[in-house]
């Protein structure tokens, strides 16, 4: 779906700029130009797809059909890789909505030039547009801070992201913009190779890394899936999270997740107050001197108000250093909501997530 981290490769196979650019007839033009010309705002015009585009294509391609031209921005043809001499494969990054992303793309030469005659999976075209949808998709924070990274593990200049990125979507899995199995051995053999490459750039350039993931997943999701996917990522070395959401306004943005770590046998586990969402409210959770506090807290979704007498009295009785979130119940939008109010109700005290 997307370009993974890679030399940005010429259709002839090295780094130069094509011979025949955007400004030559289009029967000569090159496959990278050509590539520029076919995903130009022009897109939306259907004269212009049938210039540029296969026919068969063109049934595949859905996304002029799901967004109008102001949210469109083309970014860079961000890889063209030859399979042939009459052929090439390779990733476009595009924006919408100010959201960097990608799609894949095969281009065929014709007797007319090159055309797309491939593109991403409508499905695939379907996911990325419903999760920068104002309704439903990425749940949306008001604690969040921005993201550059958008939905490709890239920025919009087409740099990668010092976080390896894993997008859930209804279409399937993707490893910075890789597709992926959906199980917990395939992400995070790909996990682990991403992270190492990070480690490795870093290295090269006399820098440090902390290894560290952004995961994204559509608000539809069972709550149970962040804390699925959360393990997935420690356990293959991450160690700092992010959760991507969309701020106030629908743009990228990410709120930090803390990692529960081990204790050693013998070891007193640090205490946390736990926190865990069912049918009726929130129930909060804390093991004190005096032998186990709970108490839930009504309603889907808790205000400040609710929260902070609670939050303020179990950490000044157990001295509590972290909040962890044990989301079972709902969906993965009420986690978010959850972990937001959390963040205004006790401002700088890590929430990790976990199944129970």
């Amino acid at each position: 779906m997307f370009a993974a981290i890679a030399l940005m490769l010429a259709c002839g196979g090295g780094a130069s700029a094509p011979e025949a650019g955007a400004d030559a007839p289009a029967l000569h033009r090159s496959a990278w130009a050509s590539a520029a010309e076919a995903f130009s705002p022009k897109l939306f015009e259907q004269e212009h797809r049938d210039a540029w585009m296969t026919a068969t294509m063109q049934t595949q391609f859905v996304l002029p059909r799901l967004i109008t031209a102001k949210r469109y921005q083309l970014l860079q043809v961000a890889e063209l890789r030859r399979a042939s001499a009459d052929q090439r494969v390779g990733e476009v990054a595009i924006a919408v909505d100010g959201w960097p992303m990608a799609l894949s793309i095969g281009m065929q030469k014709t007797t007319d030039g090159w055309r797309i005659d491939r593109v991403s999976e409508p499905a695939v075209q379907e996911a990325l547009v419903r999760l920068i949808d104002l309704k439903g998709g990425l749940p949306q924070s008001d604690t969040a801070e921005p993201w550059p990274g958008g939905l490709a593990g890239k920025d919009a200049n087409g740099r990668p992201t010092a976080a390896a990125f894993l997008l859930v979507t209804t279409a399937g899995l993707w490893l910075d913009g890789q597709p992926v199995a959906d199980n917990a051995a395939a992400v995070q053999v790909a996990m682990r190779a991403a992270l190492k490459a990070r480690g490795d750039l870093a290295q090269a350039a006399h820098a440090t890394y902390r290894p560290h993931v952004a995961i994204a997943l559509d608000g539809s999701s069972k709550a149970a899936r962040l804390a699925e996917v959360s393990d997935w990522a420690v356990e293959a070395g991450a160690e700092t999270l992010m959760l991507i959401v969309r701020d106030p306004t629908g743009g990228p943005a990410f709120m930090p997740l803390a990692i529960v770590e081990e204790v050693p046998t013998g070891e007193k586990k640090p205490p946390v107050i736990r926190v865990r969402p069912t049918e009726e409210g929130v129930v909060m959770a804390m093991s004190l001197e005096i032998g186990e506090v709970e108490e839930t807290v009504p309603g889907s979704v808790p205000t400040r108000i609710q929260l902070t007498p609670l939050l303020t009295r179990l950490q000044a009785e157990g001295q509590a250093v972290g909040i962890l979130l044990e989301p079972v119940v709902g969906d993965h939008a009420r986690t978010v909501a959850i972990i937001d109010a959390l963040h205004v109700a006790a401002p700088g005290v890590p929430i990790a997530t976990r199944l129970p």
